[in-house]
């Protein structure tokens, strides 16, 4: 089976798997290679502009085009694609964009262009370098007898980043009186540089909205990936559970990227390379978001989005007003604004029926319950949903226990990804009477992986509630996670535990008490001495700390046969001021015990 987790970008992709794989955007793409059709002997180009949410499939669009632009033998004699990676970090300006263009030629193998990059590059004046880079593409584009098309993904990041106000002007007048080259380009959403009336490019792009997948068509999606999988299991599950499936396309809100880590859910049972596969997709998206709610939204809309995201991304104007502590006409006028933008998308409303909410970028409400809501413990809840949808609980708990027993050799990063996706297999058996087991074989899981502190936020989410805050609360998280372990029979990992702990705070003697017991529950006395000598030595001012690690010594010389030090140790203890009387109770119990085996009845 081929994970699809490296395969979200189409980039990755062979021709043959996206061809295969492609489904739901035929009728887009199909309108755009009429337009390069319609325009091939036309005077003026027009230049479009795909517009839909992360992750809704306009970097697969571009790369098809781009495809059947060379497969296509009208289509190749008239025009010459030059596709831009999906990020440009590197052009800061026009003449970096027509440089870029010439390298990507001499890249695709077009003799002339080598020549003029070299020019381009060679003169160190930006205003003469870019002329000559403007040159050169018009040449190029003569001598192969064809009209270039430039296709630049996120449009509105090179705009803002790259071109000044001038330079818009300059691109505005060379793609209409010398339309050697058209673009064909995306963005997010319509943006202001080509919406206000005042700039360069106003209503100069034809608009390709891309709106979200109906259920038909995700059901597509998925359909075709399976085929190209060889995944009969899930062809067979995806005909017997539609309604399922048409349950998860609402739970994506149609976006394609997230309807595809849902399939490698269902698919491999496993959730951990998806969640890392989002979260990493997650970071790259944040300082694009965070600008937008940080910088570009009015707080009236900050604070009507955050009630929206903390309402689980769906509520009525009147529920957004309840939540935000706005007035009612403030949420509908800030409600058409938001809408307008394309950050909401409005449901039902009319005859009587009640209208809400949504955000329409899936990924955007994920970021955000990601960064702001759940900021410590990460999981998404769209995960934990569709596994609740799509297996029965016997089905969750069989899998849950063939992940917690199959951790013996893994390696590291696998076992943490094994560990995550048991998490979210114990979370879905809530509601169950699974529950109480399934918690515990996700934290023995998360222990086993090697990932203590993980463990320990989980045991702290369902073992040990109620613990203090704080920095005691975390000390006495490990503790009591290793005591729980130790419960359970796994002292090797009681230990363990612990000793990640220490690794953090090697000088709480606290800490060490916990250790040094646990390893001498696990049977190393000798070790478990050395850390009751580290207590003792260290001349601890907490008299019940000294008392406990002078008994516990006692103990372990014991145990180690020097039966007159451990008689020391005990008698030290009843000799302590202030010592507490339970532990001196037990210092005489462990003399009385020591001198019967010495024969001193």
């Amino acid at each position: 089976m081929v994970r699809v987790a490296h395969k979200y970008m189409p980039d990755h992709m062979s021709e043959e798997e996206l061809k295969a794989t492609f489904a739901a955007r035929e009728h887009t793409l199909a309108y755009l290679v009429d337009a390069l059709r319609s325009q091939i002997d036309k005077q003026t180009l027009t230049s479009y502009l795909l517009t839909g949410p992360r992750g809704s499939g306009k970097t697969t669009l571009m790369r098809l085009l781009d495809l059947a632009i060379y497969e296509d033998a009208q289509l190749s004699a008239a025009w010459l694609p030059v596709r831009f990676a999906e990020e440009l970090p590197n052009v800061t300006s026009l003449r970096d964009l027509f440089a870029a263009a010439l390298e990507l030629l001499v890249d695709r193998g077009v003799p002339e262009a080598r020549t003029w990059h070299e020019r381009v590059e060679a003169e160190m004046d930006d205003a003469s370098s870019q002329e000559l880079a403007i040159t050169g593409l018009r040449r190029v584009a003569q001598a192969q007898g064809k009209r270039l098309v430039l296709m630049i993904e996120n449009l509105d990041g090179l705009f803002e980043r790259g071109l000044t106000d001038a330079t818009r002007a300059t691109l505005r007048r060379l793609l209409m009186t010398d339309p050697f080259m058209m673009i064909v380009a995306s963005a997010v959403q319509i943006f202001p540089a080509v919406r206000a009336y005042d700039e360069a490019f106003f209503n100069y792009f034809c608009p390709v909205a891309l709106e979200r997948l109906s259920e038909t068509q995700a059901c597509e999606i998925l359909r075709r990936r399976a085929q190209w999988d060889g995944n009969d299991r899930f062809e067979s599950q995806y005909r017997r559970h539609q309604s399922k499936v048409r349950t998860i396309s609402l739970l994506t809100g149609g976006n394609p990227r997230l309807l595809l880590m849902l399939y490698e859910v269902l698919t491999l049972r496993e959730v951990g390379s998806a969640v890392q596969t989002l979260r990493g997709l997650v970071d790259e998206l944040t300082p694009l978001l965070k600008d937008i709610v940080e910088h570009q939204l009015p707080a009236q809309q900050v604070s009507i989005l955050d009630a929206l995201m903390r309402l689980d991304g769906k509520a009525t104007p009147s529920q957004l007003a309840r939540k935000s502590r706005l007035a009612l006409n403030v949420i509908t006028t800030q409600l058409k604004r938001l809408t307008e933008a394309d950050i909401l998308e409005l449901h039902g409303g009319g005859k009587g029926r009640p209208a809400w909410y949504t955000v329409r970028d899936r990924l955007f409400y994920t970021w955000y319950q990601m960064r702001y809501l759940r900021p410590q413990r990460r999981r998404i809840e769209m995960f934990v949903q569709v596994l609740e949808l799509w297996f029965d609980a016997d089905e969750r708990l069989n899998a849950l226990e063939t992940l917690s027993s199959n951790l013996t050799g893994t390696p590291a990063t696998r076992a943490r990804s094994v560990a995550e996706t048991a998490e979210y297999f114990a979370a879905s058996l809530e509601h169950t009477a699974h529950a109480e087991a399934a918690r515990s074989m996700a934290i023995r899981t998360w222990v086993r992986s090697g990932d203590i502190s993980e463990a320990v936020s989980v045991f702290n989410e369902w073992g040990a509630k109620g613990a203090a805050p704080g920095r005691e609360r975390a000390w006495q998280s490990y503790v009591g996670l290793s005591r729980w372990l130790a419960e359970q029979g796994d002292k090797a990992h009681a230990v363990e535990v612990l000793k990640a702990r220490l690794a953090e705070a090697p000088e709480d003697l606290a800490v060490l008490m916990e250790y040094a017991v646990a390893l001498g529950m696990a049977g190393d006395h000798a070790q478990a001495l050395s850390c009751f000598d580290r207590i003792v030595t260290s001349a601890p001012t907490d008299v019940a700390l000294l008392a406990q690690a002078l008994f516990n010594r006692g103990v372990a010389k014991g145990r180690l046969g020097d039966l007159n030090g451990a008689i020391a140790d005990y008698t030290a203890v009843t000799e302590l001021a202030q010592a507490p009387v339970e532990q001196v109770a037990l210092a005489l119990v462990g003399r009385g015990v020591a001198k019967g085996r010495l024969g001193d009845l």
